[in-house]
């Protein structure tokens, strides 16, 4: 039980960072375009 709740722990952090992370590039990308 231990190691299903640390995977599905982990898989959640993963995706948090991963969404922020896909979130925070398209706006680096525009401001790059604008500057």
């Amino acid at each position: 039980m231990t190691y299903i709740l640390l995977g599905l722990s982990a898989i959640l952090i993963n995706n948090i960072i991963l969404t922020r992370f896909l979130g925070i590039c398209p706006l680096l990308g525009v401001s790059r375009k604008n500057s």
